[in-house]
């Protein structure tokens, strides 16, 4: 999937690499902004997203940056649904209003403030609850006994 400049306006913005001030979307983190990725802003928020992903940095979203960017949101999409039992679907890697509504349930049930973006320490947080969750099933599973 390649995304439209617009879709990765969107994602930088909803994962915290882009803000509202740099930004002149009336709906941020949602972009419609189709011009090219070249202004300042979004030239530097490629490039933190390429250095935090240890991608080559270059300010272009190539197929490297475009797959990792899909990772990603295909990775958060599949937390949200784990831990608050939403169905974002996986074939929409995207973050549109409802990815907006899903995090910022997360935020009210776990972190402040709840703006419905998902930066590093949302992404972490969300990450390490999961991960908890995850084991403590795993532990609960393997010392349960089955009632005959």
């Amino acid at each position: 999937m390649n995304y439209k400049n617009s879709e990765i306006r969107s994602i930088l913005n909803g994962l915290g690499y882009r803000s509202r001030i740099n930004s002149n979307d009336p709906n941020f983190p949602i972009s419609q902004d189709e011009s090219d990725l070249t202004d300042q802003a979004t030239q530097k928020a490629i490039k933190k997203f390429q250095v935090d992903y240890d991608l080559t940095v270059d300010g272009i979203v190539g197929s490297e940056t475009n797959n990792k960017m899909q990772e990603e949101m295909n990775s958060i999409h599949q937390e949200l649904n784990q831990l608050l039992g939403t169905s974002i679907s996986q074939d929409q890697p995207f973050y549109g209003q409802l990815t907006i509504n899903t995090v910022q349930q997360f935020q009210r049930n776990y972190t402040n403030p709840f703006d419905g973006l998902a930066s590093l320490t949302v992404r972490e947080q969300l990450y390490t609850i999961v991960k908890n969750n995850s084991t403590k099933t795993t532990q609960f599973n393997k010392t349960a006994t089955p009632i005959a």
